[in-house]
């Protein structure tokens, strides 16, 4: 299963049980932030599920609103591959 796939699954189910993210869960921000550290091979990975889970998730949160800043930043740092910020811009434009 492409994680893609699992992240707007995992959104829907989220949104559905109207819970925010998983809270306890999963830790979406860590999770950005290891594959921050890692580099580019670990956002090519992380960066779509992230995406999708936020898409699938539905509304506006406090946690979602970090999320969606970190997501700036990684667009902004020089050293991110075009394949990773054309995914963040294209959740910013749904």
């Amino acid at each position: 299963m492409d994680l893609r796939n699992l992240g707007r699954f995992l959104g829907l189910l989220t949104s559905a049980e109207n819970q925010s993210g998983f809270d306890n869960r999963l830790d979406i921000i860590s999770l950005l932030r290891e594959a921050v550290a890692k580099g580019n091979n670990a956002l090519r990975y992380i960066i779509p599920f992230v995406c999708q889970f936020l898409t699938g998730g539905g509304g506006i949160t406090r946690k979602n609103f970090q999320i969606f800043k970190l997501l700036k930043l990684i667009h902004d740092k020089i050293t991110v591959v075009s394949e990773i910020k054309s995914e963040i811009e294209f959740l910013f434009e749904t």
